[in-house]
């Protein structure tokens, strides 16, 4: 495997400004590294609104001149989280609250890691650093280069399919979790879909992380296609040589929301 990696994806965008208040939102988990069994990560969540919305939402000093008040405004609230190996919340600490205007953040979202990261390599000197192993992109369907994912409405359970073995996902089974906020996310997470897979591996322990995603189908059809939701396309650059400076921005729905998800194989 090259030192370095870059893969080239699209972001998704609006078809105009005037879509900027319709709201989305998402958890975007970095996990850095492995500390006593445990996993280590950045949280982000990242929502979708206008600037108005947003400084009404957070403190937004000084006050941002020549813009719109409906324009494209992201938010970023990061955590420090520790999550057991079946991503059971253990515990989580929020860090920073911030912002970025447009509909393309990657810039804010690596300034906002980067804060998140100092602070993890401080309170944690020991941890074993995750590697990068692969990206890749689905197009918001059940089935992925690695992953099929299934929802039971018997039981009400959702799982993902990888090499043949079922893994259910234990993070809608925690009400206690500060992103599900006691809400009954099984119902609507039967109509999601993979936005995107990741692999990461330390010595001992391979993380499988799946972004699960929706958004308003009223727009685009019932089949969430890149060639439906792609209406400005801008090329971005990921580099996943290094767990310290591997961020990306997830691409997102209109009225879309979106979760990270993931399991682990321990050898």
């Amino acid at each position: 495997m090259r030192n370095i990696f870059v893969l080239t994806v699209f972001v998704f965008g609006f078809i105009s400004s005037s879509f900027a208040c319709e709201n989305a939102k998402q958890l975007k988990l970095f996990p850095i590294g492995i500390y006593n069994n445990t996993v280590v990560s950045i949280d982000i969540e990242v929502s979708r609104t206008s600037l108005i919305e947003a400084s009404r939402r957070i403190k937004i000093y000084p006050k941002p001149t020549g813009l719109n008040g409906e324009d494209i405004t992201w938010i970023f609230k990061s955590r420090l989280s520790v999550y057991d190996l079946n991503q059971n919340l253990i515990s989580s600490k929020v860090i920073d609250s911030t912002y970025s205007v447009g509909e393309y953040y990657s810039e804010k979202l690596s300034s906002v890691h980067k804060e998140v990261l100092e602070v993890i390599l401080k309170d944690y000197p020991s941890i074993e650093l995750f590697k990068v192993k692969s990206i890749s992109f689905c197009d918001f369907k059940k089935e992925c280069d690695y992953l099929t994912m299934q929802y039971d409405s018997i039981t009400e359970t959702t799982s993902l399919n990888y090499e043949k073995q079922k893994y259910d996902l234990a993070i809608f089974k925690n009400k206690e979790n500060y992103y599900l906020n006691g809400e009954n996310l099984q119902y609507s997470i039967s109509y999601y879909t993979i936005s995107s897979v990741r692999i990461y591996k330390t010595k001992k322990v391979k993380l499988v992380i799946a972004h699960l995603g929706t958004g308003g189908g009223f727009l685009f059809g019932d089949e969430l296609t890149r060639a439906e939701l792609v209406m400005e396309n801008k090329e971005q650059k990921i580099d996943y040589s290094s767990i310290k400076t591997f961020v990306y921005q997830e691409p997102v729905n209109h009225h879309g929301e979106g979760i990270d998800v993931f399991f682990s194989v321990v050898k």
